[in-house]
């Protein structure tokens, strides 16, 4: 890994319902324009090994994580991810979600924060219409 950063992975959950009711794939639902929302990267260094972020909707923390709860670390994702694919500069390598997991209203504010070592690292924010 190179660099970190956070992202926005977003589902049409009705859509999602439908087609796993009817046995189906789930790519509309997880596959459309403007599913994946994703931040500036940075550039990692030795010293950045923890990592905790938060979401915030309209001001209100919605999710928080933390890289000492992940059920797999980096390290690990890279290994296995290796034995099947090759990855090459510019590959985003997304982990998982952390609970509050919630419905897209719109006209929403959407706030990220990545921190390491008690330092935030970026910040983004996005308008949901």
């Amino acid at each position: 890994f190179v660099g970190v950063g956070l992202g926005l992975d977003l589902t049409k959950r009705t859509v999602q319902s439908k087609l796993k009711n009817k046995g189906l794939p789930w790519e509309r639902a997880k596959a459309f324009d403007g599913s994946v929302i994703l931040t500036d990267f940075v550039e990692l260094t030795d010293a950045m090994q923890h990592f905790t972020f938060e979401l915030k909707i309209n001001n209100v923390v919605i999710q928080q994580g933390d890289t000492h709860f992940m059920l797999h670390n980096p390290e690990s994702i890279l290994q296995n991810i290796s034995e099947f694919m090759s990855l090459e500069d510019g590959d985003v390598i997304m982990t998982g979600t952390p609970s509050g997991v919630g419905e897209v209203i719109a006209e929403s504010v959407f706030t990220v924060r990545l921190y390491t070592n008690e330092q935030c690292l970026l910040e983004q924010q996005w308008n949901v219409s």
